[in-house]
């Protein structure tokens, strides 16, 4: 019998959220603020972009499991959250799931300490059923029938967001880089 919990059908639910929310990011910073953002978001620094997007990500995910009770990625993975008293739905018992998640269950989003949590986290799942941010606030976490289709259209769009990402910000910073150095000498000495 499969176990009651996925732990993969959460992993893969938040992954695409993340991919979502990056994609959004990356397209906002690229677009409001190119030269800056090319310059900080190079390949030495795209672990702290990771970070700074799963610390922001934190508070888009209140928001949107408080007014929806769900993220795209939970709905896609037909997942659903619930507190068990109905009175504790509030933002901030959204702002504070959330912010377990990103501390005790990707590890801030910092490299290595990234893997460790997530893999405390998963053998806590498979040992108590719960995570420790689902026990501390009380939050029933459903699974409904995932079938083959869903299945598919789940990691297309997985795919899809991920590839969107990488080579959106691949060919914006190369484009970017090339813009830079056309430059006059006395601005380019700023951006590069």
């Amino acid at each position: 019998m499969p176990p009651k919990f996925h732990p993969w059908r959460r992993f893969l639910a938040r992954l695409m959220d993340y991919l979502i929310f990056g994609n959004l990011f990356v397209f906002v910073c690229f677009y409001f603020y190119p030269v800056t953002f090319v310059n900080y978001f190079n390949f030495t620094n795209i672990f702290s972009c990771i970070a700074i997007i799963s610390f922001l990500w934190i508070f888009f995910e209140s928001i949107i499991i408080y007014f929806f009770r769900n993220t795209l990625g939970k709905f896609l993975f037909r997942i659903d959250l619930s507190f068990n008293d109905k009175k504790e739905w509030t933002y901030f018992n959204c702002l504070k799931r959330s912010f377990l998640v990103w501390f005790l269950g990707i590890g801030m989003g910092i490299p290595i300490l990234n893997l460790l949590a997530m893999m405390i986290a998963y053998r806590r799942l498979l040992k108590n059923n719960i995570t420790i941010w689902d026990e501390k606030l009380n939050i029933t976490i459903s699974f409904k029938k995932f079938g083959v289709i869903r299945i598919v259209c789940a990691a297309t769009i997985i795919l899809i967001l991920y590839l969107a990402l990488d080579n959106d910000v691949i060919c914006r910073w190369r484009e970017m880089q090339h813009i830079i150095k056309r430059l006059p000498a006395s601005l380019s000495q700023f951006y590069i």
